[in-house]
Parts: C-alpha cells; sequence; structure tokens
C-alpha cells in the first residue's frame, strides 16, 4: 500500500488545508503540461505517472471517509482481502476508535 501521507509530503496529522496546500504546490511543478521537452514522450509519460500518484493521494486524503478506510487499512497493516467484511468493519472501527483518541 503506498504512503499518500509521504507522497504529498504531509504528516498523518495534517489539516485538509494542509493537503490541499501541498497537493496544490506538487501539482505546479510535475503537471505533465509542464514537461515538454526534446524527449517529450518519455518525459511526459514520467510526468503523468507521477502526477497520477499525486492526485490519488490528494483524492483519498482529502475526502474524509476514504482516508478515514486508508487510515484504517494502513494502522491495521491490511490488504484489500484480509478478512470477512463484517469482522473488517468490527476490527477497522475500534481501531479507528483508538486511532482518533490518539490523534487528540
Amino acid at each position: 500500500m503506498p504512503d499518500y501521507y509521504a507522497i504529498l509530503g504531509v504528516s498523518s496529522s495534517a489539516s485538509k488545508t494542509d493537503i490541499r496546500r501541498s497537493y496544490l504546490a506538487w501539482a505546479k511543478i510535475i503537471h505533465p503540461d509542464k514537461h515538454r521537452t526534446d524527449d517529450a514522450h518519455q518525459s511526459i509519460e514520467d510526468a503523468t505517472r507521477s502526477f497520477n500518484d499525486i492526485k490519488t493521494a490528494y483524492d483519498t486524503l482529502y475526502d474524509t471517509e476514504k482516508r478515514k478506510e486508508y487510515d484504517l487499512k494502513l494502522l491495521a497493516g491490511q490488504s484489500d482481502d484480509c478478512c470477512t467484511e463484517a469482522s473488517c468493519m468490527l476490527l477497522s472501527s475500534i481501531v479507528y476508535d483508538l486511532y482518533a483518541l490518539y490523534r487528540q
């Protein structure tokens, strides 16, 4: 599972404002339209790949529900198919409550 916090360069306690600010700063630097060079094909492919990584990280961390799910999986070290849905929901709820207490 990729570390979206590291990709955006923010801490796990970052606010939505910090996440958005970091995303916009990265987007200005690595947007594919900024990489038109002699070796344009390779440069644009690399920039597109990097931009997609940053966009996915932003989409996940900026959305409250997606961030909650991501944090739970990160904390529990889970993959998407680690347990049944019911047990995973119970574990996720417990881990999230503990994590919310820890972050305060």
